[in-house]
């Protein structure tokens, strides 16, 4: 009898170890292995140090759709400065921007790349540093695909932006623009430039100093690297070797001036790097937008700039004598024509309505004359100078009120222009 109990209180072992089991593996159940980038989401420790990383997306600099789907490699490109950002532990940051300014920038992705807070095993610190370059490197690459907003390229606004990220920065602070710098709205505006002479640098960056465009503090601390220089997309005109040059040295000089003379934790450097092209089998690259353009860039062939000078900057209301400070615009001209060889320049005199029409034409024929004048003095050879009195692209009537329309349209009315072409 006690030996049938036994038999009878006894169950089964294989039950029991199946629903042991299955209750072991509901309780600890492994979590979903983490992606390469997950970690990077952590927030950012700004005392390490942070580097920027700016893609222009405008449509003279993004690839477009060709039959070898082939694309050029922006991520390889930053890949040497991205991995030394994360060798330091910094945050890096990706942006995108085209030419509408400030509100033009697209912040793509934010990383922290603290790996040492994330893993003590030497082994695994190895990989996470591996990991975040390739992370970044697609960053990079998404960035470069972005519809820009607008037509245009506006490369000092978003220099500006990421000089006003990286302010906030305790420890060291880079940037590395990913342009052809080419810039083709603000201050820098390349359109009509001749990419000959050192005195065009200087014009350029004296008129982006007047227009604020640039400060000495806009780059405060920042080491700048600029990659890409002069490589426009395929569609677009290339400059030679010798504008290349050029362009480089307007860049060194743009960035120089954006820092305080004093600061000596600030670089500004220009990397010789050529975009590698990476062919992508049945994969077409990022195209142009259809309704994004770009001016083109020409280099300074059939070279033609026009200045419209308001009258009150050159003279005084009836006068056909010259401001002292109109010396100072007039120079900046006369500086862009005398480094055009064989330039021509016109100068068109005008003036408003508000005075006897008899004395409409010698008026703005005596302006004219005197603008040439100087211009001559200044070096410039072949002016020629007209009066053309009343200005016909402007409103003829003189409005009732005192507005500020009704004063930007007298000095549209008073005006001169001044063409300087090839």
């Amino acid at each position: 009898m006690s030996g049938a109990r036994r038999g009878r209180g006894r169950l089964p072992l294989w039950p029991l170890l199946l629903t042991l089991s299955a209750a072991g593996l509901t309780s600890c159940a492994t979590p979903p292995p983490l992606k390469p980038c997950d970690w990077t989401d952590a927030a950012p420790n700004s005392a390490l140090g942070w580097t920027v990383v700016l893609v222009d997306a405008s449509a003279s600099f993004r690839d477009t759709t060709d039959a070898a789907s082939s694309t050029r490699d922006l991520g390889d490109a930053v890949a040497d400065y991205v991995t030394e950002a994360v060798a330091r532990k910094e945050t890096v940051s990706v942006a995108a921007f085209d030419g509408t300014g400030p509100t033009g920038i697209h912040w793509k992705k934010t990383r922290s790349m603290d790996w040492a807070a994330e893993d003590d095993n030497p082994d695994a610190q190895q990989q996470l540093r591996s990991d975040a370059v390739g992370c970044v490197e697609k960053d990079v690459t998404a960035a470069a695909g972005i519809k820009p907003a607008s037509d245009g390229t506006d490369v000092l606004a978003a220099v500006r932006a990421a000089g006003g990220v990286l302010a906030h920065t305790r420890g060291p602070r880079q940037l590395v623009v990913v342009s052809d710098g080419l810039p083709t709205t603000g201050c820098a505006d390349l359109t009509r430039a001749l990419f000959r002479s050192t005195s065009e640098i200087d014009a350029i960056a004296q008129v982006c100093h007047d227009r604020k465009e640039v400060t000495d503090r806009s780059l405060k601390a920042v080491r700048t690297v600029f990659v890409g220089l002069g490589q426009p997309n395929v569609d677009q005109p290339v400059p030679t070797a010798a504008q290349q040059q050029w362009l480089g040295a307007l860049w060194t000089r743009l960035c120089g001036q954006a820092h305080p003379r004093t600061d000596g934790a600030a670089r500004c450097e220009v990397a010789g790097t050529q975009l590698a092209v990476r062919h992508t089998a049945g994969t077409a690259p990022s195209a142009v937008p259809t309704d994004v353009t770009d001016p083109v860039v020409s280099y300074g062939d059939g070279h033609r700039q026009r200045y419209e000078l308001p009258g009150p900057a050159l003279f005084d209301t009836d006068s056909a004598v010259l401001r002292p400070e109109a010396r100072t615009v007039l120079t900046r001209i006369a500086v862009a024509a005398r480094s055009l060889p064989g330039a021509r320049v016109t100068v068109d005199g005008y003036v408003d309505p508000r005075g006897d029409p008899a004395n409409d034409a010698p008026l703005s024929q005596a302006r004219a004359d005197a603008v040439k004048g100087l211009l001559q003095e200044l070096g410039v050879t072949e002016v020629t100078a007209r009066g053309r009195g009343q200005a016909p692209e402007c409103p003829g009537g003189v409005p009732t009120g005192d507005s500020s329309a009704h004063s930007d349209r007298l000095q549209c009315d008073r005006r001169v222009d001044i063409d300087v072409s090839a």
